[in-house]
């Protein structure tokens, strides 16, 4: 049936009723994806579950920021967007079918439907840095003491990019071995530094690090606290 031209099962199933925001872990084999290519891959996941899915062609979903190349992660968010009702736990039987060595579904709930995006709510972000030597714990005392840290680089189009990582930094923790660091730093809708790019600068080039993983995205409440999404 059609109504001033538009065809109203197609509007219908362009109305979202639920929406589900999953988490996924993204594994080894996916650490080489561009942020491009990580939404083609959920998107795939989503349009092959069955789920009501919004969208004529390509589902409707959110998701959370861009994520490094050579990153692992356990806190990759996706928004799925439903033109019917649909609980948690069923939207998560169906995305589990699809995990594999790229990503794996950690968890699955129901949102509000015009509840904020990840990418637009998110107002830190915390890394988990693995290092084959030793992480210096003078140098970050150094770090901790300066009121300025600059970083600076030339962009592949000739931009130069300044960060004053000593205003961004938020707070860290380091292993009895001194070759783990959970660094937080705080994250803005602009370019925001990678994380090796942080801790080559605070540490020194000489550092070896082995592995990066993003494990909490937080946002910001009103009492100016920190939570995790």
């Amino acid at each position: 049936m059609k109504l001033n031209g538009f065809n109203l099962g197609e509007l219908a199933h362009n109305l979202p009723d639920t929406r589900i925001r999953l988490r996924f872990s993204r594994l080894d084999k996916a650490i080489g994806f561009s942020h491009a290519d990580q939404l083609r891959e959920l998107r795939r996941r989503a349009a092959a579950s069955g789920l009501p899915c919004c969208g004529k062609n390509i589902p409707k979903m959110s998701f959370s920021p861009a994520l490094s190349e050579g990153c692992l992660s356990s806190c990759e968010f996706a928004d799925l967007y439903l033109y019917d009702f649909v609980t948690a736990e069923e939207a998560a039987e169906k995305i589990h079918l699809f995990d594999d060595d790229k990503y794996v579904l950690m968890s699955s709930k129901r949102i509000p439907v015009f509840f904020p995006a990840v990418e637009a709510a998110a107002n830190a972000v915390r890394y988990r840095i693995e290092a084959e030597n030793e992480f210096s714990k003078a140098r970050l005392a150094e770090f901790l003491a300066a009121s300025s840290w600059i970083y600076e680089r030339v962009k592949a189009s000739g931009k130069m990019q300044r960060f004053d990582i000593r205003s961004i930094y938020i707070g860290s923790e380091m292993s009895a071995d001194s070759k783990t660091l959970i660094l937080t730093l705080a994250f803005s809708q602009g370019a925001n530094i990678r994380p090796e790019s942080a801790v080559l600068s605070i540490f020194g080039q000489d550092m070896s690090i082995k592995l990066i993983e993003r494990i909490d995205l937080l946002w910001k409440d009103s009492k100016g606290e920190l939570n995790a999404f």
